[in-house]
């Protein structure tokens, strides 16, 4: 699995949430940042459960209705 970027840390974002000195511009540009790779990161695990047979979909628990549901869903949502 991929990892978050370090600024799309939580931390950083409670930062960004407080810092009221942060500029508009930096705090919206910082949460597109974190949303594009957020959608990559989904994107790239269907991908991967795409890919995976059934004994592989046994071993990680997800049954194959489960792995159809999650691949119906756009890259965007959760």
């Amino acid at each position: 699995m991929s990892t978050r970027p370090t600024w799309c840390s939580s931390s950083s974002r409670k930062v960004l949430a407080m810092d009221t000195q942060t500029p508009l511009y930096r705090r919206l540009l910082n949460k597109t940042g974190c949303t594009l790779a957020r959608w990559a990161r989904q994107a790239h695990e269907r991908r991967q459960l795409a890919q995976m047979d059934r004994r592989e979909l046994s071993d990680v628990g997800i049954s194959p209705s489960d792995r159809l549901c999650e691949l119906s869903k756009p890259f965007w949502r959760d």
